[in-house]
C-alpha cells in the first residue's frame, strides 16, 4: 500500500451520501461482493458480504462463485492501493466543490454500520427505497469504507483541470493517474490544496511557458474547446465560429462559416494527441472540401505523425494566440495572462 490519490462518488444505488460520509468522516466504495448462500443480516454484514481485503485463499473460493468478478476485483485491486495518509475525494461539482482529506485507517467492512438508519432516512428524504432488503443490500452500500481525518471543501476551479476530469466520467471511483503535464504529481498537488484549499495569487504574465502552464493546469476538455473556437473567431473576425462538440457532430468541434453560409473552417480539439488522422470524410462536414482545417493540442508526443489535411495548433502556438488576444479572452482574465491590470 502506498499514499494515493483517489476518489468516490459515492453515491450508493442512486441516492447521495454525501451527509453521511461528512457526518462519519468515511469514504465509501459500493459493489458488496456477497457469500453465495448466506443470508443478508444488515447488522452482520460479515456473514453475507465478501471482505475485499480478506486473504487471497479466502477471496478465491468467493470470487469463484460470483456473478460480477471484474467489478469485484477492481474493489480488491483499490483497497490493496490505498494506504495511510491517501488522499481520498468525494466530488460535488453542484455544490461547487470537492470534498479531499487524508485516509487515517486502514480499509474496513464496518459489520454492523452505526449510520445504518441515518442512511435509510437519508434515502428517503431523497424520495428513494428505505427499505433494505434481500434485493437492495442498503447497509453493505455504506459499509465499504475508510476513515479520513477531516474532509475540507475544495471550491472546483481550484482543483487542476487535469485531476478534475479523472472524476466527471461514469466510473464510481478511480485512482488519479499523473498525466504528461508541468503539474505531473496529484498527490502533491493534492496535498497543498488540503492545506491551502485558496487561491494561490498568480501574477499576470505574458511569458509563454508559463502560459503554457496555465493552459495545462486550468482547461478541461469543454474550457479547452471553447478557448480554441474563441481564439480562431479572433483570428478570423469575418467569419462566425460555433462550439459544435457533442453526439453526432461527426468528430468536429467547432466551425467556421462565412456571411453566404458556407463553412470557411473545422476544429478538432484533443487534450491528448497520439497522431493519426483526425478528419473523415465521410462525416456530416466531409462535404466542406474547401473549407481550412484545425487540429489543436494541448498534450502530445515530442514525436508524432502529424496530419497532412490541417493546421496543427500546438501548445505553443495555442498560448501565443492566449497572449496575443488576452484582452478580449474571459478566460485569459481567470488564468492572469495578459499585462498587468
Amino acid at each position: 500500500m502506498s499514499a494515493i490519490a483517489f476518489y468516490s462518488r459515492c453515491k450508493p444505488q442512486n441516492a447521495d451520501a454525501i451527509d453521511i460520509a461528512l457526518a462519519t468522516k468515511r469514504i465509501f466504495i459500493g459493489w458488496p461482493m456477497e457469500k453465495r448462500g448466506a443470508s443478508y443480516t444488515p447488522q452482520n454484514l460479515h456473514s453475507c458480504v465478501v471482505d475485499p481485503s480478506c486473504p487471497p485463499a479466502e477471496w478465491s473460493k468467493w470470487h469463484a462463485l460470483s456473478s460480477k468478478s471484474s467489478q469485484f476485483n477492481k474493489n480488491r485491486n483499490l483497497v490493496a492501493k490505498v494506504g495511510i495518509g491517501s488522499i481520498a475525494m468525494i466530488p460535488r461539482p453542484a455544490l461547487g466543490v470537492i470534498y479531499c482529506g487524508r485516509i487515517s485507517s486502514r480499509f474496513r467492512l464496518e459489520d454492523n454500520p452505526a449510520w445504518y438508519g441515518d442512511y435509510l432516512a437519508l434515502r428517503e428524504r431523497q424520495g428513494l427505497t428505505g427499505s433494505d432488503t434481500e434485493k437492495t443490500w442498503h447497509a453493505a452500500d455504506v459499509a465499504q469504507a475508510w476513515s479520513v481525518e477531516e474532509f475540507r471543501p475544495i471550491p472546483v476551479p481550484r482543483i487542476p483541470a487535469w485531476v478534475r476530469r479523472s472524476m466527471f466520467g461514469r466510473s464510481t471511483y478511480g485512482v488519479i493517474s499523473a498525466p504528461d503535464s508541468i503539474d505531473s504529481d496529484p498527490y502533491e498537488t493534492l496535498a497543498r490544496l488540503i492545506e491551502s484549499p485558496g487561491f494561490a495569487p498568480r501574477s499576470w504574465t505574458v511569458e509563454p511557458v508559463e502560459v503554457e502552464r496555465r493552459l495545462l493546469i486550468d482547461l478541461s476538455p469543454s474550457t479547452f474547446e471553447h478557448l480554441i473556437v474563441s481564439l480562431l473567431q479572433l483570428e478570423h473576425p469575418g467569419e462566425v465560429w460555433t462550439q459544435v462538440g457533442g453526439s453526432g457532430d461527426g468528430g468536429v468541434d467547432g466551425v467556421g462559416a462565412n456571411d453566404d453560409g458556407s463553412v470557411s473552417g473545422l476544429l478538432q480539439c484533443k487534450l491528448h494527441y497520439w497522431g493519426g488522422d483526425v478528419f473523415d470524410c465521410q462525416t456530416p462536414w466531409g462535404a466542406a472540401a474547401n473549407a481550412r482545417r484545425y487540429l489543436a493540442a494541448l498534450s502530445y508526443a515530442s514525436r508524432i505523425d502529424l496530419p497532412t489535411d490541417c493546421t496543427f495548433l500546438n501548445r505553443p502556438e495555442i498560448a501565443r494566440l492566449t497572449i496575443k488576444h488576452s484582452g478580449s479572452l474571459p478566460l485569459a482574465m481567470s488564468m492572469r495572462v495578459g499585462s498587468i491590470r
